[in-house]
């Protein structure tokens, strides 16, 4: 009698571990929120970002293991190495407090660059994996994330690297000049930024939605459809 493959194509079909990865992405999503929202008592920070950041790095741990194809796993490995570094990120400035001034500054400037990298590869991972599950609205969904975080964080990023070097080199530093006359303008400008910045995200999060929905919709139209004839057993 022969055996059974043990690689059964439909076990690894991304489609059956939808809600694991949705899951997942669940996690990268309130993970960024809690990285990006920064309250702050007597400059103690009340939701930390290195909590944001493990969990992130939890996400995307769980995302790397899936068996898409080779592209798929290089770009979650560069993913998933990214994260980490995150997260050493994250300690150095918010958890230990060191200053960011000299080669320190230079350090966490090219991190950052390389954490901005990872969000649009994550984001070409996804769609490759979307494409992997038949997800053809999803792939489109996180093709137009992908773009919307390069149309308006690649220049402030660029300028923000560009600024840390800057600085870095020259020990200059930024400070903004708000008069009484001022402040209502630029409080205007900083919503407006916020506003701005906050589009990328949530369409991440839209993409995320789109893909469980999707999931569904397809698997409930698979199960209407009678199973192909087989070979008799293994």
């Amino acid at each position: 009698m022969e055996m059974c493959n043990a690689n059964n194509p439909a076990e690894n079909n991304p489609l059956q571990r939808m809600p694991a990865i949705i899951s997942a992405l669940h996690l990268i999503f309130w993970g960024g929120l809690i990285v990006v929202i920064d309250i702050r008592i007597n400059r103690f920070d009340i939701v930390n970002d290195v909590i944001g950041a493990f969990i992130i790095a939890a996400g995307v741990f769980r995302l790397a293991d899936l068996p898409v194809d080779r592209t798929y796993a290089t770009q979650m490995s560069y993913v998933r190495v990214t994260s980490v570094v995150f997260v050493v990120h994250c300690i150095v400035v918010d958890l230990l407090g060191l200053e960011a001034t000299g080669g320190l500054q230079v350090i966490l400037s090219l991190a950052a660059l390389a954490e901005f990298a990872a969000i649009v590869v994550f984001c070409l991972a996804m769609r490759r994996l979307s494409n992997s599950a038949g997800l053809a609205s999803s792939a489109y969904s996180w093709r137009t994330t992908t773009l919307l975080f390069l149309i308006v964080y690649a220049p402030a990023m660029c300028f923000g690297v560009a600024a840390g070097l800057y600085a870095a080199a020259t020990g200059a530093r930024f400070t903004p000049n708000v008069t009484p006359h001022s402040f209502g303008a630029m409080l205007m400008l900083v919503v407006v930024v916020l506003v701005i910045f906050a589009i990328p995200v949530v369409h991440l999060f839209v993409s995320t939605s789109r893909m469980a929905r999707e999931a569904e919709q397809l698997k409930y139209r698979d199960s209407l459809t009678p199973p192909a004839a087989g070979p008799a057993e293994c």
